[in-house]
């Protein structure tokens, strides 16, 4: 149980269903994507692509947010441990 809720809380499953919903959103609707635009006749696969894009974004952040405290928590341990020392 403990690996299903790592798993659902993790920021890769979300960019990867983020990205799986815009991937079937745009085979969904390719050739037809511009004129529902311009004639603004939405169907459920153009909100499935912003949905995903949404998605998509707010994950992207959150990796490069863990991306800045995994890069400060390496230069903390080289400070702590000049190379050379043994601790």
């Amino acid at each position: 149980m403990k690996r299903l809720e790592r798993l659902l809380e993790s920021t890769w499953t979300d960019v990867a269903v983020a990205l799986l919903l815009i991937v079937s959103s745009l085979s969904e609707g390719w050739e037809t994507f511009i004129q529902d635009l311009e004639k603004f006749d939405l169907g459920v696969h153009h909100g499935v692509l912003l949905l995903g894009v949404v998605s998509l974004l707010r994950s992207l952040g959150e990796v490069r947010e863990s991306a800045r405290r995994f890069r400060r928590r390496g230069n903390d341990a080289e400070v702590a441990d000049p190379p050379g020392e043994v601790s």
